[in-house]
């Protein structure tokens, strides 16, 4: 956090770029930001490079700064955030649905020879039994088939 002579704080990042922090940072968000070049998919690390060294010299130049403190930090940021900051309290969550449309819950039995994945954090499964004869699988146990494999 940086503060100029005349009393503005900047929020400074990577010792390189500094945020005006004021009523209007977090009210009025800068709208051509994520269309920048740099950000954008499928260029090569070549060319976000030169992108965003082109950017970041477009920027104007911060006044020279010194460091503000904690206490100077915090306010201004609580400042900065406070258009964006529900008044009062918020409405409460909305009521759990009677049912769920997709993939869960979801109960079958399967086949025996059925291949089902399950992910766990133990070396040895807490709901299925592989010793039982056949083996079992604990009730609202959620596992997923071969298909999903894949997304992990």
């Amino acid at each position: 956090m940086g503060r100029s002579n005349d009393n503005e704080y900047f929020l400074v990042v990577g010792c390189r770029v500094g945020i005006l922090l004021n009523e209007s940072t977090f009210a009025d968000p800068e709208s051509g930001y994520l269309n920048e070049t740099w950000l954008r998919p499928g260029i090569s690390a070549r060319e976000r490079e030169a992108a965003f060294g082109e950017w970041l010299s477009g920027l104007p130049v911060a006044p020279p700064l010194a460091t503000a403190t904690a206490v100077q930090a915090w306010q201004i940021i609580l400042g900065a955030m406070s258009p964006v900051t529900p008044i009062g309290t918020l409405p409460p969550p909305p009521l759990r649905p009677a049912s769920i449309y997709g993939h869960l819950p979801f109960k079958a039995t399967t086949y025996p020879r059925t291949i089902i994945y399950r992910w766990e954090a133990y070396p040895t499964s807490l709901r299925i039994d592989v010793k039982a004869n056949p083996p079992t699988i604990a009730p609202d146990t959620y596992a997923a088939p071969a298909s999903e494999v894949r997304l992990l």
